[in-house]
């Protein structure tokens, strides 16, 4: 009959280390997520991203030069072909995996 906000609040009240489970966007919403300033927001999507996203960094803070993202994150299957590459595949394997949909 309570919220899982009730339980939560219950249990860590009485010192049992407890937290409800939340949505991504409860838990980027959260008051201590966003203090500890452990997202990176891109406010201009990126190629396949549409709009304001967050990617994550470390959730521990540095005197200096601390963790960082300066670029989004690279498209999905973005460097297939060079990761593929550094495995000894040339260029026509490549081409053959892709055409036979095995990439």
């Amino acid at each position: 009959t309570k919220t899982a906000q009730d339980w939560e609040d219950n249990l860590q009240a009485n010192h049992v280390a407890a937290a409800r489970l939340r949505t991504v966007k409860e838990a980027l919403d959260d008051p201590q997520v966003k203090y500890r300033n452990s997202h990176h927001w891109f406010e201009d999507g990126c190629p396949g991203v549409e709009g304001r996203f967050a990617v994550p960094v470390a959730g521990y803070g540095a005197e200096v030069d601390g963790p960082r993202v300066d670029t989004p994150p690279p498209r999905m299957g973005e460097h297939t072909d060079a990761v593929l590459a550094d495995l000894g595949y040339n260029a026509d394997e490549i081409a053959a995996a892709r055409e036979k949909g095995e990439i």
